[in-house]
């Protein structure tokens, strides 16, 4: 564990730092980071599904599977599963699972941790293999079933960990110089109640 880390987990950081590397990433950057990897995964499902569909419905296609069906029948089941609402869902949540742990094990950054300048290491500083990669990934579920709050349980914890950090032994660092959400709210609240006062001093009395 970084030294920033501990200052973090410990209460210490009471004021903005000059850098967050090496601190643990908060709610709003690991938020931002998980939707951009939806959106990634989504865009790439509806680009693989679009194109089998149009590949499927060529003229060309389409006479080989009557001619394979012809051959062995009830073959063409094969192919018009292979564009059904089930299959997408399946191509989707297999892609999702396979995106999240084959970046973990290998950078321990998806892409969109990367451009929030986040990554994932273990509890002991190291990078994640594949075994604790997929127990991660696979534990997104449970985080997400009694309606997210595995997710904002980083909220309320010190070491910002959800449940599936817990249970992977896993954290989330920030690896460059990333704001401080957080600290960043509290000050433009400061700020504006600073103003308000303000306001209120130089009002002449009645």
């Amino acid at each position: 564990m970084s030294k920033k880390a501990h200052l973090f987990s410990s209460g210490m950081l009471n004021e903005e730092p000059d850098s967050l590397q090496g601190y643990y990433a908060g709610f709003a950057s690991r938020a931002v980071a998980i939707l951009i990897d939806i959106a990634i995964i989504s865009l790439v499902s509806a680009v693989v599904i679009g194109a089998m569909s149009l590949f499927f419905d060529l003229p060309s296609v389409q006479r080989f599977i009557r001619w394979l069906n012809s051959v062995l029948p009830g073959s063409d089941q094969i192919f018009i599963g292979l564009t059904s609402t089930r299959f997408a869902g399946f191509f989707y949540l297999a892609f999702l699972y396979l995106y999240f742990i084959f970046f973990f094990a290998t950078t321990g950054q998806t892409v969109g941790k990367a451009i929030m300048g986040l990554r994932v290491v273990t509890t002991d500083g190291k990078r994640m293999g594949v075994k604790r990669s997929f127990i991660r990934t696979l534990c997104y579920t449970l985080s997400l079933m009694p309606l997210g709050l595995g997710f904002l349980w980083v909220l309320g914890e010190d070491r910002r960990r959800a449940w599936h950090d817990k249970i992977a032994h896993t954290y989330v660092l920030y690896v460059w110089d990333a704001r401080y959400e957080e600290n960043f709210l509290r000050n433009a609240v400061y700020q504006l109640t600073k103003k308000r006062e303000s306001k209120k001093a130089d009002k002449p009395a009645k």
